[in-house]
């Protein structure tokens, strides 16, 4: 749910609401909108420069003159969340997600939030090559060997914060040695795409503890497809488990149907269609505009989280 108040005579109210995309654990969602009036608010999907899906809605106040002072709309996800394991078994084939040589290229890109040339941060990866380089062998399925090796390494060397970082950015973390969520994946993701593995951040909330803001990565390997590395939930819980017996780490390729994906990476540029096109650095809350006469200074926002309803399915 999203609600805002604001001082002016508003004109127009202009939100973007992130459409959950398909994981390595979640089916593509359905996003529908709600609003206490007869007239619907104008939505439309809307692409961003990486092919993230987006609903636009636009709510004219002409067609619903008592939103002019404030606005309350709700926004209803419906997705497939599954549990996912990583695990070896010749005599079971699992289908795994492909991925499209487009997506290959931007989880491997450089530029935004991953300043992979940068020399301060090349600098620490060369300073702890022993770990962090990819060795000639790990390629294919070895990949995910070395995957887990800069897991385990972030996971031994960073703690992470308990409320949100004012600065996720990849120097910051490696200097504070710490980070939320998001930042600590983040830096998981660089390093392996330093080392030309394909990796993403998915930025969600988990389905439960209020639904709170949380990030983990994605990495790609050849016919074995993404998989998920909760990196936050193994420095929280994770070290005080230790290995399973066939060497994986705790949450590491596993993700259990308590997390809801919100959208790839970070960075949008959104069409404000009044005030040009914007920087949001993510979805986590809910980007919103709203245009007429007065002091647009005076608008507060609020959203709230929570899961309505659960089916389990069993397969």
């Amino acid at each position: 749910m999203f609600e805002a108040k604001c001082g002016l005579k508003a004109e127009h109210w202009l939100l973007y609401f992130p459409i959950p995309p398909l994981t390595s654990f979640q089916g593509e969602g359905k996003l529908t909108m709600k609003m206490p009036s007869k007239s619907p608010p104008v939505c439309k999907k809307v692409l961003d420069g990486q092919g993230r899906e987006l609903l636009q809605v636009i709510v004219p106040v002409d067609q619903n003159p008592h939103f002019e002072q404030g606005l309350k709309i709700v926004a209803s996800y419906e997705v497939s969340l599954f549990t996912r394991e990583l695990f070896y078994d010749p005599n079971v084939q699992i289908p795994y997600q492909l991925a499209t040589q487009e997506e290959l290229v931007i989880a491997t890109s450089d530029g935004g939030s991953y300043i992979l040339t940068n020399p301060e941060f090349q600098s620490y990866i060369h300073s702890n090559g022993n770990l962090l380089y990819r060795n000639p062998t790990e390629v294919r399925e070895e990949g995910i060997i070395y995957a887990q090796r800069v897991y385990h390494f972030i996971s031994e060397n960073f703690s992470v914060l308990k409320d949100e970082a004012k600065d996720r950015s990849l120097l910051c973390t490696i200097k504070n040695k710490k980070s939320d969520s998001a930042g600590l994946a983040l830096l998981l993701c660089a390093i392996l795409r330093c080392q030309e593995l394909p990796a993403r951040v998915v930025y969600g909330r988990l389905v439960k503890d209020g639904m709170k803001p949380h990030a983990i990565a994605e990495f790609f390997i050849e016919e074995v497809g993404w998989i998920p590395a909760d990196i936050a939930m193994m420095i929280q819980k994770g070290k005080s488990l230790g290995k399973k017996q066939d060497g994986k780490l705790p949450f590491f390729g596993e993700q259990t149907s308590t997390f809801l994906a919100l959208h790839y990476d970070n960075g949008f540029q959104l069409d404000t269609l009044k005030y040009g096109v914007k920087e949001v650095d993510n979805f986590l809350s809910i980007p919103f505009w709203v245009s007429g006469p007065g002091d647009t200074k005076s608008v507060q926002s609020r959203s709230a989280w929570k899961e309505v309803k659960r089916t389990k399915v069993n397969m």
